[in-house]
């Protein structure tokens, strides 16, 4: 099993801290985009499996710590959906200045909303889209007033909000107000595919479902009967990362080839 090599890249001079699973001539690159409060092996080292299953098969993958999250700088308090968009954009330009190709990217929860909206934002450095449980529905959790069905602090500038142990500051919950998650999706024209367990207790799968509904023929939905927020089963992340892996080849195969999927 080949061991990945550190790699860093910085975006508003902090230092976001990844790995990157090399490949001599890869077919593609891939990142991957983990989700709210977790980091770059995933949850339950999933994202460890999905970047060895790529690697197998040709890919280049890196994967990375958000600012806030992992081994990268900055604190859990300070991150908001908007600059995490930017920090994921910081990532694919890097490896597209390197490459000289767009990149595919794999997103999960908070990290797949992050890939959408980077997607119709800058079509020029996403090649295919995979969305696990995508949480645009975060937005709608903070007009309600709370977050996973805990309620925010009445004053949320002078009182973190406590998630697991860590502390959710007033620029997440400010800035999800004004957010988007849906606004100018339609800007990408390459093949998606989205993943959603119905009994995701954290992102409703209504959430994919508008994804769907947005993209239309270009975007297929791949329902679980069981899975969680994060594939807590194994039958169904085997299948999960199964699917992912051959749709990326697919993908690959199709773009590189010239085609485009239908729109």
């Amino acid at each position: 099993m080949k061991v990945p090599k550190s790699v860093e890249f910085i975006h508003r001079d902090l230092t976001i801290r990844g790995s990157f699973y090399q490949i001599p001539a890869p077919i593609d690159y891939v990142v991957l985009n983990h989700g709210f409060s977790n980091n770059r092996y995933g949850t339950g080292r999933l994202f460890v499996q999905l970047a060895r299953a790529l690697h197998d098969e040709g890919f280049a993958v890196v994967t990375f710590d958000r600012l806030g999250h992992g081994e990268s700088d900055g604190d859990f308090s300070e991150i908001f959906a908007s600059d995490e968009v930017r920090q994921l954009e910081a990532v694919l330009a890097t490896l597209k200045r390197r490459s000289g190709r767009p990149v595919h990217v794999v997103g999960h929860s908070l990290g797949g909303m992050a890939a959408a909206v980077l997607a119709g934002e800058r079509p020029d450095l996403v090649k295919s889209l995979t969305l696990w449980a995508p949480a645009a529905s975060f937005v709608e959790d903070i007009a309600a007033g709370h977050i996973m069905g805990d309620p925010l602090p009445a004053n949320p500038g002078a009182e973190l909000f406590d998630f697991d142990g860590q502390g959710v500051g007033a620029a997440f919950i400010r800035d999800a107000k004004t957010f988007d998650p849906y606004d100018g999706l339609l800007r990408f024209h390459g093949p998606v595919q989205l993943h959603h367990a119905e009994d995701d207790p954290i992102v409703p799968i209504s959430a994919s479902e508008r994804y769907l509904d947005c993209w239309g023929a270009q975007a297929n939905l791949h329902r679980y009967a069981i899975g969680g927020h994060g594939w807590t089963q194994l039958d169904a992340r085997a299948r999960l990362v199964q699917s992912t892996v051959r749709y990326i080849e697919a993908a690959s195969s199709m773009l590189n080839s010239g085609l485009r999927p239908a729109c």
